[in-house]
């Protein structure tokens, strides 16, 4: 990751296993009951908590690139956190509107990747894709 260079076929395949185990961990911790987890994959793909776990992702494979430092302070961990909840519900609206970078760019790859895999997501002036 640290090379920039575009990611392989098979580690695009883990980082979306990788969401999708998060969103699995997530459910659990809300105290979801098993019989309204999503089904499918198109189910759990329109869905917060999944689009909140592959902004994490999104947000992780980010940090390694850019070679953050190993330790956070609390304060810009709850920043962060909060950053990766908006980004995550603006993937279901036409954009996010923010001067700050990491939260811009973890929207705008997490559209891309949302859209590749085939969520439901807002194209803009042509409504929903």
């Amino acid at each position: 990751m640290r090379k920039r260079i575009p990611y392989s076929e098979a580690l695009q395949r883990k980082l979306i296993h990788l969401s999708m185990d998060i969103h699995k961990v997530l459910l659990r911790s809300l105290n979801i009951e098993q019989r309204f987890h999503p089904k499918t994959m198109p189910c759990a793909l329109n869905t917060f908590v999944f689009r909140y776990a592959l902004c994490v992702v999104i947000f992780l494979t980010r940090w390694i690139r850019h070679g953050e430092a190993k330790e956070i302070r609390q304060e810009r961990l709850v920043n962060h956190v909060m950053d990766l909840k908006t980004a995550a519900v603006a993937t279901f609206f036409d954009g996010l509107k923010t001067h700050d970078e990491m939260p811009k760019d973890v929207h705008a790859e997490a559209k891309y990747v949302l859209s590749a895999i085939g969520a439901y997501t807002n194209c803009g002036k042509g409504g929903w894709r």
